[in-house]
């Protein structure tokens, strides 16, 4: 998910760096985001002999929720030719947006000398298109081919936007994809809800391209028939009896042409009509954004595989070896930092419940203790905090089996069915990293099933090499989990990604698959529970720029537990003088 964010910045007590009059300052904005070296991605004018600087640039970041983004602001002494550092400041956008007002205090530090030097405040205001509007379609096909040998087809759907200016093979977009309906020549899809901006730019007569597909389990979707549209002829067919024929460009080689493209005479007329059945328009729902914005708390719970599979910690073979020299990290370290210190951003108390599955606890297997220990309160502080109690775990309890999942599954919906203690909107994240196959399928698909009807998601990572085959019915992409009772699971709650499908040297792209999905879920569930977002505290330009924000909002952020350490003190350490007061 991607939403762009205005950044405005002010400045306060800076220190004079001019003999004969203030400092004439700025501020450069650099973006470090899946690049080792920061990147500038903006800078606000010079304000001349200006010790409380209120820059009236406003720079733009893309906010991208899966992957870690790290802003570096650094406040410069201009005299137009050159440029003399004040002192500099980091944050997250992640903990950006979790501050009261989206507002980021934080001291200016000199990291030559290690003294602070001022105080910058940054406010994030989301873009919001007023003029975007959602659109609700439902589409339905009528006479398909037939595609399978030994039943009907099991078609979908995809859309593309045509690109403005593009000629290659760039020039479509895709901008959906439907469920798959199974075993029907005549599908009835459901509802397709897209904004206007990302179906057709905001321009109802872009070309659309629909293609319907057969999918299959064990191979590649084999091609229905495509066909050409937009949005304003999409309107004009609601319950005509004039569909959008699909044709598929195989089949059409020799006679006349439909949509340019040659038919055969007499034998071939189309691969099956695509018909609209309504297109409707309503206002933007609620977005992501909107809902942290609204102060919304993404809490972590942590499950690690203990089962004897992984191999002896203590060998080097094993999963669960820890380099002493700390030169590296094992895949469960590797997981548990990449995807923690996005997750952690966007939870406020920084206490995450971590358990161990699969170990022998006290002379007997245990599919769910604390990594703190049997006796122990779950929860640990930050990621640091559960990397710590997973390195003196290993070491503690002995590997033993099987794999069990549902237990642990058990222990997250009780987390998230705990009412919040701040009054925030909460929805829980439960990261599973094993390495082998499932043993309890059954009581996992019963636990996941309940799971959905919770404010929560299921990331599981599978680790090693071992064949993770049951994990894809686990992901309800294509067909929902179903309990033994008969019971459909109400969402699609469960990612899976296998860390060999990754490259090692590059955990940020592992955190982003895995995240992927994660806003999705985290909407669904709160629009089918008819909860939206709470009102964000109000940030206008002139609040954003002058008017003094609750005490809370001046709280510095804490730089994200478990990321690299700052090579000067994190904004709020001790520093040579008070933070002043807002001005």
């Amino acid at each position: 998910m991607v939403a762009k964010l205005q950044l405005r910045i002010r400045c306060a007590e800076l220190k004079k760096m001019d003999v004969l009059s203030e400092s004439d300052p700025l501020v450069q904005v650099l973006l470090r985001q899946r690049t080792p070296t920061f990147v500038e991605i903006g800078r606000t004018e010079t304000l001349k002999d200006n010790a409380n600087p209120d820059f009236q640039t406003v720079i733009t970041v893309n906010h991208v929720f899966n992957e870690l983004q790290e802003l570096k602001f650094l406040v410069q002494d201009s005299d137009g030719r050159q440029m003399e550092l004040i002192g500099e400041a980091e944050v997250t956008v992640g903990t950006l947006l979790t501050l009261p007002g989206h507002r980021f205090v934080g001291d200016l530090i000199d990291t030559a000398h290690k003294k602070r030097r001022g105080v910058i405040f940054v406010t994030a205001t989301p873009f919001v298109t007023e003029w975007q509007l959602t659109y609700d379609i439902n589409f339905r096909g009528e006479k398909l081919d037939k595609k399978d040998f030994l039943g009907k087809s099991d078609p979908y759907f995809c859309v593309f936007r045509k690109e403005e200016g593009v000629v290659d093979s760039h020039a479509w977009t895709k901008v959906y994809e439907s469920e798959v309906v199974m075993n029907t020549l005549d599908p009835k899809w459901k509802t397709m809800t897209i904004a206007d901006t990302a179906l057709c730019g905001g321009k109802p007569d872009t070309p659309l391209r629909i293609e319907v597909y057969d999918w299959d389990r064990n191979s590649a979707p084999d091609l229905i028939g495509v066909t050409t549209t937009s949005l304003t002829a999409l309107k004009g067919l609601v319950q005509s009896p004039v569909g959008l024929e699909l044709i598929n460009p195989k089949k059409a080689e020799h006679g006349n042409t439909v949509h340019g493209i040659k038919l055969f005479a007499g034998k071939y007329v189309n691969s099956g009509v695509l018909r609209v059945d309504a297109c409707s328009i309503r206002p933007r729902p609620p977005t992501f954004l909107d809902y942290l914005s609204g102060g919304l708390d993404l809490g972590i719970v942590l499950a690690v595989d203990f089962t004897g599979s992984n191999g002896l910690p203590k060998e080097a073979s094993s999963l669960h070896y820890i380099d002493p020299s700390g030169r590296g990290l094992n895949q469960y370290q590797s997981v548990i930092l990449s995807v923690g210190n996005i997750l952690s951003c966007y939870d406020s108390d920084q206490q995450f419940p971590a358990y161990g599955f699969g170990a022998t606890i006290r002379d007997r297997t245990s599919h769910c203790f604390p990594l703190n220990g049997p006796e122990a309160a779950p929860e640990c502080h930050g990621v640091t905090g559960i990397m710590a109690a997973y390195q003196k775990a290993i070491h503690t309890y002995p590997l033993a089996g099987p794999t069990f999942l549902a237990p642990v599954i058990r222990a997250a919906i009780d987390v998230a069915k705990r009412p919040s203690s701040n009054g925030r909107l909460q929805y829980t994240v439960l990261l599973i990293i094993t390495d082998g196959e499932i043993n309890d399928l059954p009581m996992t698909m019963d636990a996941i099933v309940d799971a959905a009807d919770q404010p929560m998601s299921l990331i599981i990572v599978g680790v090693g090499k071992a064949d993770f085959a049951s994990m894809t019915r686990l992901d309800g992409d294509v067909q929902p989990v179903v309990s033994r009772t008969g019971k459909a699971a109400s969402r699609d709650i469960v990612q899976f990604v296998a860390f060999r499908d990754f490259n090692p040297a590059d955990p940020a792209a592992l955190a982003a698959a895995v995240l992927a999905e994660l806003p999705d879920q985290v909407v669904s569930y709160f629009e089918s529970r008819k909860i939206l977002p709470p009102a964000a505290p109000p940030v206008s330009l002139a609040a954003a720029s002058l008017g003094p924000a609750p005490a809370a909002a001046y709280a510095p952020a804490p730089y994200p537990a478990g990321a690299p350490a700052m090579p000067y003190p994190q904004a709020g350490a001790p520093s040579a003088a008070p933070a002043p007061a807002p001005p």
